[in-house]
């Protein structure tokens, strides 16, 4: 089953059909897209692609703006409609004002990555250490059990020669 949507409140959510439906009970405020609404610019920026609002009164309409007090990407619509008092602004500059933060906690994000693969590795590394040992002191422990046997059967066998 192939994602048909995605919902505008939920980071990185797409749905097929079915859980479309379940989602739109469940969180009957949520904003969802349809994925067939998703175009290619034809810009500069061959990654941008644009978005026609999901209300039906605004499908019309591109997603192209910002809404801070809500979190939400609007349209023009959307503005005119349920936002106009709230603080919202066009998506270039709500993109140009995240790229650096967001940048900078790419670049964090990929140097916590590198220090949990180091320790990852250390961890891995203690555990064959620990397992290596773990075996030495079993052998360790057998190899003792088995001269504790044999000095126990030597002293049965001369305290039954003595009798």
């Amino acid at each position: 089953v192939l994602a048909e949507y995605q919902c505008n409140d939920c980071p990185g959510i797409f749905m097929c059909e079915v859980h479309k439906s379940i989602h739109k009970e469940r969180k009957p405020n949520h904003s969802i897209i349809s994925l067939n609404n998703l175009t290619a610019k034809n810009s500069f920026n061959s990654n941008m692609v644009t978005v026609n609002c999901d209300k039906k009164e605004h499908s019309k309409y591109e997603i192209d703006h910002y809404c801070e007090t809500c979190n939400k990407l609007i349209c023009v619509g959307c503005v005119d409609d349920d936002h106009s008092k709230h603080s919202y602004y066009p998506l270039e500059d709500a993109v140009s004002k995240n790229k650096d933060p967001i940048n900078t906690l790419f670049e964090q994000t990929k140097s916590n990555i590198s220090t949990i693969d180091n320790l990852i590795n250390q961890i891995t590394q203690t555990i064959r250490d620990l397992d290596s040992k773990s075996e030495e002191i079993k052998k360790k422990i057998n190899e003792e059990s088995e001269s504790l046997k044999k000095s126990i059967k030597k002293r049965e066998e001369r305290l039954l020669d003595e009798l």
